[in-house]
């Protein structure tokens, strides 16, 4: 059970860790993609 427990959490936290990066990546993209936008 422990294990299974602690696998888990470990789970959650990387797929934690991957939606914080895709919202960083999502964010700067948008922010670049503004950029040349503005610069045009």
């Amino acid at each position: 059970m422990e294990f299974k427990s602690s696998c888990g959490s470990a789970n959650l936290k990387k797929v934690k860790e991957v939606k914080g990066l895709f919202f960083i990546i999502s964010f700067i993209t948008l922010e670049l993609r503004s950029l040349l936008w503005s610069s045009k």
